[in-house]
């Protein structure tokens, strides 16, 4: 949660170790990878980074952890997919018939797709494309042109996994390592909003708790609407700067991500360079925070030990994400305005070098704030 982290990762790892070692029919590449991740988390600067311990001092250190971690992420990737190659029942398509995914392509699509792609067809489509997606995340996920479409596929392909058969917590132990192949450059994109706007206002609230990768500036102007304004200097108006906002920010990446492809043909753009003040992100209190977790310990009993509000076995995997979206928010409100000074931009690149750079990108032209 954020306290004592070094002495809760050991706690955790322990704890997991020893429920690993019980029995060797848990000994598969899911359980391995939570273990070996949370060894590596007591090893790495757990301690520095959004830690209520550490709330003064840079969330940045040595990151040889943290490649670890994403290597052996990697290698879990292509371990899977070769073996899934070599063996002739997966290969063939028979392993994913036997799941049953021959019926629900047939009660799933309209009559017209499935008279063009039968159901055997589609279980044999959908083991390529298994095979295929295992491979191109293992690999492309590593290269910073082809990251974002990894990270986007890989949020589909891990959860339609989660949704029609659960894993347990590998889909979000891998969605959440997709958090550290990110560039921690924060600040370098800015969200401009007239300041006459009572809705545009309320939105401003919002992206502090909403921008968990800190990549978002604020920033205000005279002029009529919002903008955007991308790393390269870029200005993007009206719905394209909303779609370009939506996908910079996790919880509606999936969506939006796409829809961002049209900034290739140049639609939304504004020519024109536009003059802005910056602004600080607004104040959130770490009270809310630990008001969260009060309300959150008595739920988890309750939905426990008392009976008639216990959670159906087939929901278990899913009933703590509201409260995970709250805690991710709370702490990203609580250092948006650390991390996002206005006018500068803050990076922290590998080998934990903390550098600090004017703002000033491209079209950009940021007037001095007081």
């Amino acid at each position: 949660m954020g306290y004592r982290t070094r002495v809760a990762a050991v706690t955790c790892f322990l704890l997991v170790a020893y429920h690993f070692s019980l029995n060797e029919i848990w000994h598969r590449h899911n359980r391995y990878f939570l273990v070996l991740s949370l060894f590596l988390v007591c090893l790495g600067p757990s301690g520095r980074a959004l830690s209520i311990d550490a709330i003064k001092l840079p969330p940045v250190g040595p990151l040889w952890s943290v490649f670890l971690i994403k290597a052996q992420m990697t290698l879990i990737y292509l371990a899977s997919t070769t073996s899934k190659t070599l063996d002739p029942a997966w290969r063939g398509g028979e392993t994913l018939a036997g799941r049953r995914l021959g019926p629900m392509w047939e009660s799933v699509m309209p009559d017209f797709v499935t008279r063009i792609i039968p159901p055997d067809a589609a279980v044999r489509l959908m083991t390529i494309q298994a095979l295929a997606s295992e491979f191109f995340l293992a690999i492309f996920i590593w290269f910073p042109r082809t990251r974002r479409f990894a990270f986007w596929w890989g949020i589909i392909f891990h959860g339609f996994i989660e949704i029609q058969y659960s894993v347990l917590t590998f889909t979000y132990l891998t969605l959440g390592t997709y958090f550290l192949f990110a560039n921690l450059r924060c600040g370098e994109k800015v969200w401009i909003y007239t300041n006459q706007s009572t809705s545009l206002r309320l939105v401003a609230r919002l992206i502090p708790f909403l921008d968990w990768l800190f990549q978002l500036r604020l920033a205000t102007h005279s002029g009529p609407g919002q903008r955007f304004v991308d790393r390269d200097g870029t200005v993007y108006r009206g719905w394209m700067a909303w779609i370009m906002v939506g996908a910079n920010l996790p919880i509606l990446y999936v969506v939006f991500y796409p829809l961002s492809w049209l900034r290739f043909v140049r639609w939304g753009r504004c020519g024109q360079p536009i003059e802005s003040t910056p602004t600080e992100s607004p104040r959130c209190s770490w009270r809310w925070l630990i008001l969260w977790l009060g309300l959150y310990l008595p739920f988890i009993a309750m939905i426990n030990l008392y009976r008639p509000l216990r959670v159906p076995p087939e929901l278990l995997r899913f009933w703590d994400l509201p409260w995970f979206f709250g805690l991710m928010c709370l702490v990203a409100g609580a250092y948006h305005r650390m991390m996002v000074r206005p006018g500068s931009v803050f990076s922290a690149e590998t080998g934990g070098r903390v550098a600090h750079k004017s703002g000033r990108a491209g079209a950009l032209r940021e007037s001095s704030a007081a």
